[in-house]
């Protein structure tokens, strides 16, 4: 959202906030189809599970 004032804010809609200092920037683009975290579709007969991890390094 951009704010005359203060420029860019990042806003989380998911957990209705603002984004703070303990968010990580996964992608950036346009809007969700830029960056949606899914691409593809799946076709099966049985259940499904989804795992996902991500390593964080801090960088100086």
């Amino acid at each position: 959202m951009f704010e005359p004032i203060y420029g860019w804010v990042e806003f989380d809609p998911t957990n209705n906030g603002l984004a703070t200092d303990r968010y990580i920037r996964l992608a950036f683009g346009n809007d969700y189809e830029d960056v949606c975290p899914l691409q593809g579709e799946v076709n099966t007969q049985g259940g499904h599970s989804l795992k996902v991890s991500v390593d964080v390094e801090r960088l100086n």
